[in-house]
């Protein structure tokens, strides 16, 4: 966890007021032809025009940003629940997993799963719960935190039908077989890594702790960063910040550090220049980010040879981030 919090650091500023922005779809310009007047037969009238392709569902539910604040919902919604918090599995499985790192897995792979360019890079479904021992009766909690969710931001019915029917497709690998015994807990971590190659230094990735401590440096950097003083006086980061909802920044913001760190995740947002050309941020709002950003790090007790190579990488998009005098 240490580790991740180095990386994050370049990436959060240059990604931190980042707006996502939609997507259209072009509609086809063919329209039928007219008709002809008198005397035409059946035959010669014009057929109908082809049906609009269907929009991927990850689309339709709008791109990372809303599905990254509908995921945060639901991780909290599960983690109160009474029903699930009764075996003891899940309830030692929370403490040992950062729900940071949690909500951005079950990001990515909606994203994933939904028709979205990101990409899910945890355990299988099977492998991450076989030792949960989930029951019956705790699927259907889960089913009723995620039905509750999906109601609060206003899914529509169609696309509500679309993810159940993602979600129940996951049963058989999720809820333990009558008279089953749960697996063992796998040793180590949530993430495991592999020995790099002969006299090669492992991945700064690897060696912030990879997506997990990651997420939770990236996590704390932008609470931080939503109430520095200096910031928010800048009235563009402040509208932005109010447009783009905090959920996703996190989200973009851990994809862009475990990309650029080394990581197998995939940054899927806008580059650092178009996504901060209008946001007139000076060296005092840049050197405010970084000061943000140290305190993060050393909280996180992130070693000093990381977190030089994490102002580095960030260093490296100063050009782009600091447009105004």
């Amino acid at each position: 966890m240490r580790t991740l919090v180095r990386s994050s650091i370049a990436i959060l500023s240059a990604s931190l007021l980042a707006s996502c922005g939609g997507g259209g779809e072009k509609k086809s310009g063919n329209a039928p032809p007219a008709a002809r007047g008198g005397g035409s037969s059946a035959a010669s009238q014009p057929a109908p025009a082809p049906a609009a392709p269907k929009k991927p569902l990850y689309e339709r539910l709008g791109g990372a940003t809303p599905i990254a604040c509908v995921c945060d919902d639901f991780i909290e919604r599960v983690l109160v629940n009474e029903t699930l918090n009764a075996n003891p599995r899940i309830a030692e499985a929370r403490d040992r997993v950062p729900k940071a790192g949690l909500k951005f897995q079950v990001t990515a792979l909606v994203c994933q799963v939904t028709g979205g360019p990101e990409m899910y890079t945890g355990r299988s479904m099977k492998d991450s719960h076989a030792h949960l021992g989930i029951t019956e009766r705790e699927w259907d909690a889960l089913v009723a935190d995620f039905k509750a969710c999906l109601d609060h931001f206003k899914v529509p019915a169609e696309e509500q039908k679309e993810l159940f029917e993602i979600v129940g497709s996951t049963k058989k690998d999720i809820v333990m077989a009558p008279g089953a015994t749960p697996a063992e807990v796998p040793a180590g971590g949530p993430e495991s890594f592999a020995a790099p190659p002969n006299g090669m230094k492992p991945s700064l990735y690897a060696r912030l702790g990879g997506v997990y401590p990651i997420a939770c440096v990236v996590d704390e950097f932008i609470e931080v960063l939503l109430v520095d003083d200096i910031l928010n006086a800048n009235p563009k980061i402040k509208a932005a910040r109010d447009r783009v909802p905090k959920q996703g920044l996190k989200f973009l913001v851990t994809s862009l550090v475990c990309q650029v760190t080394g990581g197998p995740q995939k940054y899927a947002g806008r580059s650092m220049k178009d996504s901060h050309k209008d946001l007139a941020i000076a060296e005092e709002h840049w050197n405010a980010m970084a000061a943000d950003f140290k305190k993060v790090l050393d909280k996180f007790q992130v070693p000093e040879p990381e977190q030089n190579e994490l102002f580095e990488i960030v260093g490296s998009t100063k050009a782009d981030i600091v447009t105004a005098e």
